[in-house]
């Protein structure tokens, strides 16, 4: 099921859409008789829940993700000589920081410390471009760490996209 990034009621919508689904469904396999008319009116009802979800789907695939209605970025970071004095003397540091996001609005989904022209990669999720511009900055004015940020599509996300004219 497809859900649009950024309103969160299409999100909504779409979730009741096949919770309602579901639950009849579920119900329908409950009952001790199933008559033709209660199979019909499932059926109606699926119909109409499905219909929203696919009213959903047809919108442009890039502006869509699964379930989970935020995008995700990925966030190449450099550590400057007074962070790495920090890290040294403080690592948990680095925990304290990823609760700090959370304030923002910003999860972080995986975090790794890396060899090569950055110090960390982290791939968060952020309700939008703008949150993630201004932890940016909110962490770059401390003067302890420069941030790349990229926003990410996820590849099933990307390659329904391609399909799409």
């Amino acid at each position: 099921m497809w859900a649009y990034n950024s309103n969160i009621n299409h999100c909504n919508v779409a979730l009741g859409a096949l919770l309602s689904y579901i639950l009849s469904t579920h119900a329908f396999l409950q009952m001790k008789s199933r008559s033709i008319s209660s199979l019909t009116t499932l059926v109606r009802k699926n119909q109409a829940h499905l219909s929203i979800v696919e009213k959903l789907k047809s919108r442009k695939a890039n502006n869509y993700c699964l379930v989970n209605c935020m995008p995700y970025y990925i966030l190449l970071s450099n550590l400057t000589d007074e962070g790495w004095k920090t890290v040294k003397t403080k690592p948990e540091r680095i925990k304290e920081v990823n609760r700090e996001l959370e304030a923002f609005g910003v999860r972080v989904i995986h975090q790794y410390a890396v060899l090569g022209p950055y110090d960390f990669v982290n791939i968060v999720e952020a309700p939008n471009n703008e949150t993630i511009a201004k932890v940016s900055i909110e962490l770059g004015f401390r003067g302890t760490i420069k941030i790349l940020s990229m926003p990410a599509i996820p590849i099933d996300e990307f390659i329904a996209s391609v399909k799409k004219r």
